[in-house]
């Protein structure tokens, strides 16, 4: 668009314009008419939008890649504020320390996002400068300013595709491993028993409710060859993949053992003693182990830091204390010689690993071993697997929406009264 006369021949224009280096009485070529042309070329011929304002801040000139970016025409622009393209994208403080930067006389060098006339809105990168009069007097402002939408547009997207590829890959190694955990609670499934043996004069049953996919919870019946019964219950410090390759190695162990040894405190030793080569710093197994024999009714147990329970027809409970410590911290964890009990009808062996007893609510109320054996006098007449059902269900009704932060597994072995039926209790395996 054409000017009705050249901006630049106002004075408040001219007086910002450079003057010729000639001495004020040199008739040099250049004279400050020339110069003054020069500069309204330069200014109308760059490929940046060019404005300069006086110290108030309004505009006084605006070349015509400024009538292109902003939409507006320059005469509706002169004496206005720069503040017309305000977009409303920038805070309060934005605007005073470009203020401030600019009384300092020093130069501003940023970002906009402008509004143009349409109310669309356009990405600048701006430079404002002072200018100063040939006596070093700041007299106005001259801001040179580009349009970098379509970068900024292209950036985006470009950020935006690698966000999205990140997200992608992400989403693709959490269905991975969602997969991978899957596979291994499945595998882990099929290492608990899948029913309880059945054993004339005796009622069994185990349960297992990991916290996760997979557990490091772990219990056992496991047959010998002459008859008797191994049970064991075990818990590996901590919950999830890495506990449960441990209890892995712990099942192996035990089921090998116990087709050659009948000692439970040999068994315990030399399951402490390749438990200490593999396990990690600061990781440990408590474990229970009993062996069952039916043709006396007797249990021999030992006990690595895993307590247990016997429950009398009186409804009297004694803590089975014949433990050492747990396995794999130490060489010698000090594992007591077995101890032998009689389980006579209507009494029962009640074990449970520690997370049943540490099921909290919200404001960390604790469920309790007491409240436990609470429950399992209350319900001491039913078979086994429904006293365990029971438990179950009364630590989730205690937790409410509480999240199960730890794996609960437990095992009760029942002696029946004579003439009863063999207890035949399919475990449970409660996910």
């Amino acid at each position: 668009m054409n000017w009705p006369c050249n901006p630049l021949m106002k004075p408040s224009v001219r007086s910002m314009l450079p003057l010729t280096n000639s001495s004020a009485n040199d008739g040099a070529a250049l004279g400050v008419t020339a110069v003054e042309k020069m500069s309204f070329a330069a200014f109308e011929s760059a490929g940046e939008a060019i404005v300069i304002t006086d110290l108030a801040g309004n505009i006084q000139y605006a070349n015509p890649v400024f009538e292109q970016i902003s939409g507006y025409r320059r005469d509706e622009i002169i004496g206005q504020n720069p503040r017309i393209l305000k977009s409303g994208k920038h805070p309060a403080s934005f605007y005073q320390r470009l203020w401030q930067t600019l009384s300092r006389g020093d130069v501003w060098r940023g970002s906009f996002v402008n509004r143009r006339k349409d109310g669309t809105t356009y990405n600048s990168e701006q430079t404002i400068s002072p200018v100063l009069a040939a006596s070093g007097q700041q007299i106005g402002y001259v801001s040179i300013h580009e349009d970098v939408s379509a970068r900024v547009q292209f950036d985006e997207t470009r950020r935006a595709r690698e966000l999205q590829s990140v997200r992608d890959t992400a989403d693709e190694r959490v269905r991975h491993a969602r997969l991978e955990l899957e596979l291994a609670r499945q595998v882990q499934n099929r290492l608990f028993p899948r029913t309880a043996p059945v054993i004339a004069g005796f009622d069994l049953a185990g349960s297992v409710l990991p916290a996760e996919e997979t557990c490091g919870d772990y219990y056992d019946f496991i047959p010998m060859s002459d008859g008797r019964l191994g049970i064991v219950l075990g818990d590996v410090s901590g919950h999830g993949l890495g506990p449960a390759l441990i209890m892995v190695e712990t099942r192996a162990c035990l089921r090998t053992l116990l087709q050659g040894l009948d000692n439970v405190q040999e068994i315990l030793q030399r399951i402490n003693q390749l438990l200490v080569h593999d396990l990690e710093t600061g990781r440990f197994v408590t474990l229970f182990l009993a062996i069952l024999d039916p043709a006396t009714r007797s249990l021999t147990y030992s006990s690595a830091g895993q307590p247990g329970y016997h429950l009398r027809s009186s409804g009297q409970v004694t803590r089975l204390e014949n433990s050492g410590m747990v396995l794999g911290l130490l060489d010698d964890a000090g594992i007591p010689p077995g101890e032998r009990i009689t389980l006579a009808p209507d009494e029962l062996i009640f074990l449970a690993t520690d997370g049943l007893q540490e099921t909290h609510t919200n404001d960390g109320s604790m469920f309790g071993m007491e409240q436990a054996l609470d429950l399992v006098r209350m319900n001491q007449h039913k078979r086994s697997r429904d006293i365990l059902e029971e438990l179950n269900a009364s630590a989730s009704r205690f937790r409410q929406d509480a999240p199960q932060e730890d794996d609960i597994t437990m095992v009760v072995i029942k002696g029946l009264t004579s003439g009863s039926p063999a207890g035949s209790s399919p475990d449970q395996c409660v996910r």
